[in-house]
């Protein structure tokens, strides 16, 4: 560094002393004095103190330029090294801001990358949102089926309890008329032996007896044994208005007054055939009427009007009636209808059958059974019939085949009094 710095001393004090300096070129006037310069110093080559002058005004010249040199030097030094230090701080703040650029950039994209990471989110999300409402759709849609399954299992219960209720009263009825039966078989036995014994005895005071008229006819009291022989006081059968009966006979009464006569009871009993069976050819849907009938298929005592749909009891005693529909409903949006039988006696109801269904829509073509069974006893004049009460958009099914719809009963038992 000190050895550049001479050399640049040197070339500055040279160029002084031609009266140049670097980078500047010599004026006319400096030109000139230069050379009088040098031109004095040849012509005062025999003054030798003029010539010390001027050497010496030189050296001071010389000093005063070095020195102002120097400062420049000095100068330009620090300004250089100002403009170093700044070009550094420059150099600095361009490194950090491209660091500062470059972290940005990286910023920039991993700032897009998350857009459109946000963006792909964004769009499950949607389509999330999508299948959420189509599933909670698809979960509205199950409850209501759902709704619809439970209605319609309440409505089977239902039915089947009343079914099963209706299904255990008709075996205890048939129990109740098994039983019946039997007692009245064994009852029938029991008469029939009697009066086998009877007709015995009956032959038997005939062949005994002294008969002496003949009354032509079969006899109805006892008188009329009294008139045709018989004189001996029992037991005898004899023929009432529409049956047989057992009366006792006291021929003991003085003559000319008549005989005593006490009714025992009946036998050899004959109930009067009564049985109708009916069908419907045609649909119906009207309430608190009796169900009329268009075909007749038996009607054993005339006790059925089928055209009224009205049964009315010939005489008393115990009667079985079994009524068997198909129902169906109108296509309807109501969640919940009925139909309803209702089999009354003289006015009153004595049993049902219904039937509640669920969606109609779904079951527009559903058709469902109504079945009533049930025994009554009656009185001569008593009527029986079945009407719907409820209707409910609902009604009996049938067709000209008649298949759906049928009413029937007959007598199962007459009561027969019996006196002493």
């Amino acid at each position: 560094m000190m050895k550049h710095s001479f050399v640049a001393v040197f070339s500055v004090l040279t160029c002084i002393v031609y009266g140049q300096l670097p980078g500047n070129r010599p004026s006319v006037a400096q030109s000139n004095a230069a050379k009088f310069s040098v031109d004095g110093l040849h012509y005062t080559d025999e003054q030798p103190q003029l010539q010390n002058q001027f050497v010496v005004a030189k050296i001071e010249f010389l000093e005063m330029t070095v020195a102002d040199l120097a400062l420049e030097l000095r100068s330009s030094r620090i300004i250089t090294d100002f403009f170093i230090k700044k070009q550094r701080e420059t150099n600095r703040k361009v490194i950090y801001l491209a660091n500062k650029l470059a972290t940005m950039e990286k910023m920039e994209n991993e700032w897009a990358e998350a857009k459109s990471s946000l963006t792909a989110v964004q769009a499950d999300l949607q389509r999330t949102k999508e299948s959420l409402g189509q599933t909670l759709n698809e979960l509205a849609e199950t409850k209501s089926s759902l709704e619809i399954v439970k209605t319609d299992l309440l409505g089977t219960a239902e039915t089947l309890t009343q079914t099963r209720n209706e299904l255990g009263e008709k075996q205890l009825l048939i129990e109740a008329v098994k039983t019946h039966l039997e007692d009245f078989s064994t009852d029938a036995m029991a008469k029939l032996l009697a009066l086998e014994g009877k007709i015995d005895g009956i032959a038997t005071t005939s062949t005994t007896a002294d008969v002496s008229t003949n009354i032509g006819r079969l006899p109805g009291s006892c008188e009329d044994l009294k008139l045709i022989g018989y004189t001996k006081s029992g037991l005898y059968s004899v023929m009432g208005i529409a049956k047989v009966e057992t009366v006792y006979c006291d021929f003991t009464a003085p003559a000319g007054a008549p005989v005593l006569q006490k009714l025992i009871g009946y036998q050899d009993v004959k109930s009067k055939l009564v049985y109708f069976y009916v069908q419907k050819t045609q649909h119906y849907s009207s309430s608190f009427v009796p169900i009329p009938y268009e075909r007749t298929i038996i009607n054993s005592g005339g006790a059925m009007d089928a055209a009224s749909g009205r049964f009315t009891a010939p005489v008393k005693g115990t009667y079985f009636f079994s009524f068997t529909g198909l129902a169906q409903f109108s296509v309807s949006n109501a969640p919940l209808r009925a139909f309803n039988v209702m089999l009354y006696r003289n006015g009153q109801p004595v049993a049902r059958s219904q039937l509640n269904e669920v969606n109609g829509i779904a079951n527009s073509n559903y058709v469902s059974p109504l079945v009533l069974q049930t025994a009554l006893t009656l009185q001569a004049g008593d009527k029986v019939w079945v009407q719907s009460d409820i209707v409910d958009g609902g009604y009996l099914f049938d067709n000209n085949d008649a298949r759906c719809t049928h009413f029937n009963g007959w007598l199962l038992e007459e009561e027969i009094a019996t006196s002493l």
